[in-house]
């Protein structure tokens, strides 16, 4: 039995496309693995298990971890684990941090044992992708990912990836290396109100279905802009393609619910022609997608805003990282 440490990256979650019935497939989307932020969890064998450093967020999380890890399981013989979380950013800004936390303590544990690390039942067991693919792929591969969701259910609630229980993984459509020149540049509003578990459940409840030109609408931009966008480093399309993904859809919908500071950035940026900018999931976090060469002048432009911190980082091409000793 040995001591793991594993290391993983936050994805940018571009938007949800299927939130009517529109298509064959529910949910989909798309996102950005991006080389900051990260979740660091330790996981040694001890006669007891322990779970530390859970004090700084929501009680939900620790119940996740510790009912994924009992899925698990049931596939494997994984000894009592102190499992310790020693790097981690804020929940619910937009950074998908309960499914790095998840998956982070499933692969640490796994690793701790001297066990395989096999992954569509690591995916499974996480608990994680009810409703976005992004997360579960990211975190193995990296880069650009598109998802195509779920197969149709009808009737069936639409609630956000952590409120889900998934019959099986997302299906997993596109994965491409993000251009090492782009630079995310993160506007991160300090002290507003964030989306709670609870609190996004409501929002799905409240905002779905969406109508379904709506839909059609996203997934057109998605397959036709965002994903081109990428695979010939094409910062105008994008620019255009997250534009127009903000106009429709649950995206607008998520957008307006922002509070004042976060369409404050995002209207700052709107005029800089050589950049992309949108909000990840239900935010607050803003992303504006630039060269290495126009970083200055738009964390410029975004030290002008009060109340937000802003940081430049680069993609992450690769998935997770683990050292055992």
């Amino acid at each position: 039995m040995k001591t793991a440490t594993v290391r993983c990256y936050p994805r940018l979650h571009v938007g949800l496309v299927d939130l009517a019935g529109a298509t064959h497939r529910r949910f989909g989307g798309a996102g950005f693995m991006i080389a900051a932020c990260e979740t660091v969890v330790e996981a040694r064998p001890e006669p007891r298990e322990t779970l530390c450093g859970f004090d700084n967020r929501e009680h939900r999380a620790m119940l996740d971890v510790q009912e994924a890890l009992a899925r698990l399981r049931r596939e494997f013989d994984i000894p009592p684990m102190r499992l310790t979380i020693r790097e981690a950013p804020p929940e619910h800004i937009g950074l998908g941090s309960k499914t790095t936390l998840v998956l982070c303590a499933l692969v640490a544990a796994l690793s701790a044992a001297e066990l395989p690390l096999h992954r569509t039942t690591i995916q499974k067991a996480s608990g994680r992708g009810g409703a976005s693919g992004v997360g579960v792929h990211a975190f193995f591969d990296g880069g650009f990912i598109v998802d195509a969701g779920h197969k149709g259910a009808r009737g069936a609630p639409l609630l956000p990836s952590g409120a889900t229980a998934p019959q099986s993984v997302p299906l997993l459509a596109v994965r491409h290396t993000v251009p090492e020149d782009w630079r995310f540049v993160l506007a991160i509003p300090e002290g507003c109100g964030q989306f709670s578990s609870t609190r996004e459940v409501q929002f799905f409840r409240d905002n779905t279905p969406v109508p379904k030109e709506e839909c059609l609408q996203n997934l057109a931009t998605l397959y036709h802009g965002v994903l081109p966008a990428v695979q010939q480093a094409d910062l105008s399309l994008l620019r255009e393609s997250l534009g127009e993904l903000h106009r429709c859809g649950f995206k607008a919908r998520e957008l307006a619910a922002q509070p004042d500071v976060v369409k404050r950035v995002l209207g700052v940026l709107s005029p800089v022609s050589r950049v992309a900018a949108g909000l990840s999931s239900l935010g607050p976090v803003v992303y504006a997608v630039c060269s290495q060469e126009d970083v200055g002048h738009v964390s410029s432009i975004l030290g002008t805003v009060s109340d937000v911190a802003v940081l430049v980082v680069g993609p992450r091409n690769s998935g997770f990282e683990v050292h055992v000793q």
